[in-house]
C-alpha cells in the first residue's frame, strides 16, 4: 500500500518514476493492480526510493545485489514502530544515503545514524466512501467508538490486541459508559487458540 501510495502521488505530480516489484510472499495480498502499468525489471532514474523496511531492504540487496544502488541516490522509507530501531540492525544504515520515516516519532527512531533522517509522511488518498452505517455493523447507534486495526500475518509482539482491550477496560472501568471498543480484524484465519477469547 505505502509503494501504491506513493506512485499515485508521484504521477500526481508528474514526477517520472517506476517500480520495482519486490514480492511480499503468498502471506500478503497481490490482488490490487492498480500500478502494474508502471513495474519495471531494472531501475531507470537517479534516485531510489525504498518503500519497505530497513531489514527487508537488506534482504532485497543481498538477493539481487548492490547493483541497483550504486550511481544511484538511495532513500529508504522506512516504517517502524517501536521507539528506536535495533543496534542489531544498524547494518541496513549502509544500504541508504538518508532516511524517512513515516512520522515525527518513527524519523527520531533512527536517530542513531549519521545519515539525514526527515520525518515524510506517506501521502494519504481519500477514495469515494461506501454508504455503510454503523447498523450495517450491528454496532450501536449512540456510544463513542474506539476502533483498533489488527492484521494476523504480523506478530502478537507488533500489535498485541491484549495491551489495547486492557488499556480500554482501565480507561472506562465504569460499564455503564457509553464507550465501546471495535477490533477490525484481517486474515483472522490465522487466529489461534490464544487469542480467540479475546
Amino acid at each position: 500500500e505505502d509503494v501504491r501510495l506513493v506512485a499515485k502521488a508521484l504521477n500526481a505530480h508528474d514526477i517520472p518514476f517506476c517500480i520495482i516489484n519486490i514480492r511480499p510472499g503468498k502471506a500478503v495480498s497481490q490482488k490490487d493492480s492498480s500500478v502494474d502499468h508502471w513495474i519495471t525489471e531494472q531501475p531507470k532514474y537517479a534516485i531510489n526510493l525504498f518503500c519497505t523496511t530497513g531489514t527487508e531492504q537488506v534482504v532485497y540487496a543481498c538477493l539481487l545485489g548492490m547493483e541497483h544502488y550504486h550511481g544511484r541516490y538511495n532513500i529508504g522509507l522506512w516504517p517502524w514502530e517501536l521507539p528506536e530501531w535495533p543496534g542489531s540492525c544498524h547494518h541496513a544504515y549502509d544500504a541508504v544515503d538518508e532516511i524517512w520515516g513515516i512520522s515525527r516519532y518513527t524519523a527520531n527512531a533512527y536517530r542513531s545514524t549519521n545519515k539525514p533522517i526527515y520525518p515524510m509522511s506517506l501521502p494519504v488518498a481519500v477514495d469515494e466512501v461506501a454508504d455503510l452505517k454503523r447498523k450495517d455493523f450491528q454496532l450501536p447507534e449512540n456510544t463513542y467508538l474506539f476502533v483498533f486495526a489488527i492484521d494476523f500475518n504480523s506478530t502478537m509482539v507488533r500489535k498485541n490486541p491484549e495491551a489495547v482491550i486492557d488499556a480500554f477496560q482501565k480507561a472506562f472501568p465504569d460499564k455503564n459508559a457509553n464507550v465501546g471498543l471495535v477490533i477490525k480484524v484481517s486474515h483472522s484465519q490465522k487466529l489461534n487458540r490464544q487469542w480467540k477469547n479475546l
